[in-house]
């Protein structure tokens, strides 16, 4: 809430004990669309405030004062001021309000009204971008700046500290794992996104997958006609990208048609540096491995999104959608030099390792989708099917030389490898929603999903005497993969004077099956389970209140956990799935309370049973590393989350948040009983500065500082990051377009460094992504920005997330 909102607030609240009669309007703009979070001000016979309000996001607003003759205002920039006087002896319903558009630029605006950074609701955060600078840049930017959101380099996600969420756009699931998500946002403009939802404790509307849901909901328009948009980013790193991007919608009488296009080319670049202690059983080190490598990859990605409803009567909307991410050239080149020491630190051996790996991948999801809604408002049945196809392919050359301890050549070793993996996810599922009354309603719903997988391995080893390529049968492998679930939901919601309360209950059943056709290997496992959710939020007074919520979930490992394939990106250092993996179940419970709609705190406590992750291994004897996924026995988390924004001044915007908790780990360390529990308090403060340096000419300038203090991620102790970044923003061509420049981790600070120190395990692991660059984007858009496309989420969630 901005300062100018604080002060309607305020004049609100403290009228209201004298308010008996009420005024009540719907402001629109010549187009007939609602105009959001316009001022309305009621002034006495003397031009004084009497008390204040805005409209709500349909336009609508109600202000309540006593008896008498007033003067109504209703001002929002843009428009020319409308006027009316009132004589106030009833209630006073004024209908629609329509706001003409103004000729001339406004030099002054005596009271302005932005849209808040974040809203706290009953089940999420809501962080609105708006037109900060975070919307000229990519999607991915916009998350990483989210509260209570971390990002890892690689594209891993966590909310307050947990890992396991669920991306979806639109309520729509995202279908790729969580680099090609990372790829995929990047090449995604910011400037579609309306706001970010973190839905920490999802209903059970929502499929139980995943810790949490991170929801990214685009902008949505309202008339009839045709917008268009288009946009371009360059981003100077270590090396140059380039995204460019357009999107188009149209709204007739029967139909609504909407697309968009991004086309992203570059290079990325990420160093890194590792050290590994190879240790006796005394613990003592015997041979000591320090590598540095430097990886780039070479891009080019197209992402797409096109839709089309057609109304079939006034409440009958039958829709057809698909979205694609294709990347048919992604090309990385990693350099590695190993240097091997002996106990006294002596030169031993060193071996240098270049591996090429050449992807290309394609991922494209179908839905169509029926909605009827009924004449009671808000009862409604809504009917999905989808088909999503997935098909990478992935081909690998590791060239290998190996030096004494006088860097002489010894000998190479040289070896490839083929993948493909071909997904398919069939689904359906039905809604209804059925209000009872004013206060109480129900939803009910079923689906069903059938996911076919299927992922081939060969490796090829050179015969360093023929010079042949040899079938390698010990690492050849094909792996197919089946999953089922069945599922079904019920919550009810009721509305009480002061409390809200939202029970629900889903059922889901899943049956799976894991067949390595290599090693004749058959995994089965099929389980039912409940997932209960409540909430309930207490309206102390106006603007305050207190809430509760609790909520069971389920982890359900990605496919390519469960594919026990060993990827070798050296003769020593390999990935490997594990069919054998198990879903973790955790519980969520959180207590909430906000004060006059400005400050958040939140209490929250999660148990995980059973988490998965990859722990990173080193083999003392044989001196190989792999990362190997396992279900470590335990995960605990419980902490305090704290949020607020306010306008500092009239030219100074801030938004801050705090988290702090403790996180703790426990499992049984690879290869040995001893029990591990690996713990600490973490703390993660944020602050975010908008300065409008001149509202005359639409300037401004945006300062972000993050820091993160040393955490914990199963075997890891990650030490600590921060970053710094700054960004200037002109509007032009009277608001229609913009042009920014933005500067990322001023200081360089923002480097992983992660250590594994336990159980005969010593080593220490370091990475510098690109995090440091400077980005220029430029935008505009045309035609009728009133067009609305309609929001729906298809039948896949979680499942598609876990490619």
């Amino acid at each position: 809430m901005n300062f100018s909102k604080y002060i309607l607030f305020l004049l609100s609240f403290s009228y209201v004990s004298q308010a008996q009669t009420e005024i009540t309007g719907n402001v629109v703009d010549d187009t007939d669309a609602a105009i959001e979070f316009a001022n309305v001000i009621l002034l006495d016979q003397n031009n004084d405030i009497v008390i204040g309000t805005i409209t709500d996001e349909n336009g609508k607003f109600i202000l309540k004062a006593s008896k008498g003759n007033y003067r109504l205002l209703i001002s929002f920039l843009g428009f020319d001021d409308w006027k009316k006087n009132i004589s106030l002896l009833n209630t006073v319903s004024l209908g629609k309000i329509v706001l003409t558009t103004s000729e001339n630029e406004l030099e002054a605006v005596t009271i302005t009204a932005r849209k808040p950074t974040l809203v706290k609701k009953v089940d999420r955060i809501e962080f609105n971008i708006g037109n900060t600078i975070l919307s000229d840049g990519d999607a991915w930017e916009a998350l990483k700046k989210t509260p209570g959101v971390a990002a890892s380099a690689t594209g891993s996600l966590q909310i307050f500290g947990k890992s396991g969420i669920l991306v979806m756009i639109d309520d729509r699931p995202v279908q790729l794992s969580s680099e090609e998500l990372k790829n995929m946002l990047e090449g995604m403009s910011a400037s579609e996104i309306k706001s970010i939802e973190v839905i920490t404790n999802p209903p059970a509307k929502y499929d139980a997958e995943g810790n949490g849901i991170i929801n990214i909901v685009l902008k949505e328009k309202k008339s009839l006609g045709y917008n268009a948009s288009v946009s371009s980013r360059y981003t100077q790193g270590v090396f140059a990208k380039f995204t460019n991007g357009a999107s188009i919608n149209h709204k007739g009488e029967k139909t609504t048609v909407a697309a968009n296009y991004n086309l992203g080319n570059g290079k990325r670049n990420v160093e890194e540096n590792s050290d590994i202690n190879f240790l006796n059983t005394q613990g003592d080190v015997f041979n000591f491995w320090n590598e540095s490598s430097d990886r780039t990859t070479d891009y080019l990605s197209h992402n797409f999104r096109a839709s089309l409803d057609y109304y079939l009567s006034e409440k009958s909307i039958l829709g057809v959608k698909i979205d694609g991410s294709i990347a048919p050239k992604q090309e990385t080149v990693n350099k590695t030099i190993t240097n091997v020491f002996d106990s006294t630190n002596t030169l031993d051996s060193l071996f240098v390792n270049n591996n090429s790996t050449d992807r290309d991948r394609e991922n494209l999801s179908y839905n169509v989708n029926f909605l009827q809604n009924f004449k009671k408002d808000g009862q409604s049945l809504s009917v999905d099917f989808d088909f999503v196809d997935y098909n990478s392919s992935r081909s690998q050359g590791v060239n290998t030389d190996f030096f004494n301890e006088n860097q002489n050549f010894e000998r190479n070793e040289f070896f490839t490898s083929t993948s493909e993996q071909d997904i398919e996810i069939y689904s359906s599922k039905v809604d209804y929603a059925h209000p009872i009354d004013s206060t109480r309603s129900f939803e009910v719903g079923a689906k069903f999903y059938n996911i076919q997988t299927d992922n081939a391995l060969v490796y090829l080893n050179r015969d360093n005497t023929t010079g042949n390529l040899i079938f390698d049968a010990t690492r050849s492998n094909q792996f197919l993969y089946s999953e089922k679930v069945y599922a079904s939901y019920a919550s009810f919601e009721k509305n009480f004077s002061k409390l809200y309360l939202k029970l629900g209950l889903r059922a889901e059943y899943t049956e799976t099956q894991g067949n390595s056709i290599t090693l004749n290997q058959v995994t089965n496992n099929d389980y039912f389970e409940l997932f209960p959710s409540a909430f309930l939020q207490y309206q102390l007074k106006e603007g305050s209140s207190l809430g509760l919520n609790y909520s069971r979930r389920i982890q359900r490992p990605n496919y390519s956990l469960l594919n026990p394939f060993q990827f070798f990106s050296s003769p020593f250092s390999f990935i490997e799935g594990n069919p054998f993996l198990q879903p973790s179940f955790s519980d969520k419970f959180e207590l909430s309370y906000s004060i006059n709609n400005k400050y958040f705190l939140t209490l929250y406590y999660t148990y995980t049973d059973a988490p998965f992750t990859q722990l990173s291994t080193q083999d003392n004897a044989s001196q190989t590393f792999r990362y190997n996924a396992v279900n470590l026995d335990k995960d605990i988390i419980y902490g305090v989350f704290f949020m607020t924004s306010f306008g500092v001044t009239d030219w100074w915007q801030c938004y801050m948040n705090f988290d702090a908790y403790f996180n703790e780990f426990e499992f049984a360390a690879p290869g040995t009983d001893q029990l591990v529990t690996n713990g600490r308090w973490v703390t993660s403060p944020y602050i975010w500065n908008e300065f409008s340096v001149s509202k005359k000419h639409d300037l401004s300038v945006e300062l972000t500082a993050q820091y993160y203090s040393p955490r914990v991620q199963g075997g890891f102790d990650i030490q600590e990051r921060s970053e710094v970044s700054i960004g200037v923003k002109k509007k032009l061509f009277n608001k229609k377009g913009s042009l920014a420049i933005y500067v990322a981790d001023i200081f360089d600070n923002n480097k992983f460094t992660l250590v594994s120190d336990y159980a005969l395990q010593n080593h220490i692991f370091r990475e510098n992504p690109e995090n440091q660059y400077v980005r220029f984007s430029f935008s505009y858009r045309f035609g009728n920005n009133g067009i609305k496309t309609r929001k729906r989420k298809d039948g896949t969630q979680d499942e598609k997330n876990r490619l």
